[in-house]
């Protein structure tokens, strides 16, 4: 996905792969500390991480790639972080047969202040 996206401390906008509320992968831009960067987030249950972090421009590519073991997510071509596919697997999940993947935005529980513009989404398999 090329992603467009000048956020305010708080917006982030990117590429979710979400299993359920509670179990979700994001590689998502956003502003911290007055810079733009690439973040890749883990939720597993209870548990929440930030495994990847990385500065960005103004305009990204943002891509996720998966095997049958883990999740890759990549920033303008190069890897920052992956996950294990089984976190996201209905044996760890229950309840629900497969992952929704697609664009995602929030404000963290606030208003958005800024516009995300996807320019390109594909999706391959």
């Amino acid at each position: 996905m090329s992603l467009s996206f000048d956020p305010v401390d708080g917006d982030e906008a990117g590429l979710a792969v979400v299993a359920n509320e509670r179990h979700r992968y994001q590689l998502g831009v956003t502003r911290r500390n007055g810079r733009r960067e690439a973040v890749v987030r883990l939720r597993i249950g209870d548990a929440t991480e930030v495994v990847g972090r990385t500065p960005v421009g103004a305009s990204t590519d943002l891509t996720v790639a998966a095997d049958t073991d883990e999740y890759r997510f990549r920033v303008d071509g190069e890897e920052l972080a992956s996950g294990a596919a089984r976190s996201l697997s209905t044996k760890v999940t229950t309840g629900f047969t497969g992952v929704f993947l697609g664009p995602c935005a929030t404000g963290h529980g606030t208003t958005c202040e800024s516009d995300a513009v996807v320019e390109r989404f594909v999706y391959e398999s």
